[in-house]
């Protein structure tokens, strides 16, 4: 008999289906908790607070993404969406000399599917920010070609004859401003 148990290779796969199929009905009755994450477009809030001030910013980081992590049970895994969320940086709570903002996350849909709050990684955003400069440049007009026949030159006048350009600049120097 024992020998009849160990040789028989359909046997051997019926075992297998059997255990996967356990395996299953105990997944779906239990329905354990998970870890996942999601990339989110970050947003950035209140720009205009430091534009007012004569101020430009810059993000130090390569990735306009954050990573969101959350825990949810198995099943519901896989009806959660980046969309789900919004990730958010709000230039008002920027650390002035870090340049440090907490990234914050809010849960749009789903959030009776989670298990818990999510979050950012990463957790916070340095930003940089510089002085606005702003200077002059006069407009120059060039007329190129000849009037058509039966045409001939006008007077050419230039109204506004200069426009101010901001931004940084390091070659404009300190004298720009």
């Amino acid at each position: 008999m024992e020998k009849k148990l160990s040789n028989n290779l359909g046997l051997k796969i019926l075992s297998v289906f059997l255990a996967f199929f356990v395996w299953l009905a105990v997944v779906n009755i239990s329905n354990p908790e998970d870890t996942d994450t999601q990339e989110v477009p970050l947003e950035i809030l209140n720009e205009s607070i430091l534009t007012s001030s004569g101020k430009t910013f810059e993000l130090l980081t390569d990735k306009s993404t954050v990573t969101v992590s959350y825990r949810v049970r198995t099943l519901d895994a896989g009806s959660i969406r980046p969309s789900d969320f919004r990730a958010y940086i709000d230039l008002a709570d920027m650390y002035e000399p870090t340049g440090s903002v907490p990234v914050k996350v809010e849960v749009k849909n789903n959030k009776s599917r989670l298990v818990d709050s999510p979050v950012a990684r990463p957790g916070v955003i340095r930003v940089a920010t510089e002085d606005l400069q702003r200077k002059p440049f006069d407009l120059v007009a060039y007329v190129e070609g000849e009037p058509a026949a039966a045409y001939k030159k006008g007077e050419l006048t230039l109204s506004p004859s200069y426009v101010y350009v901001s931004g940084l600049c390091p070659w404009w120097g300190e004298s720009a401003r």
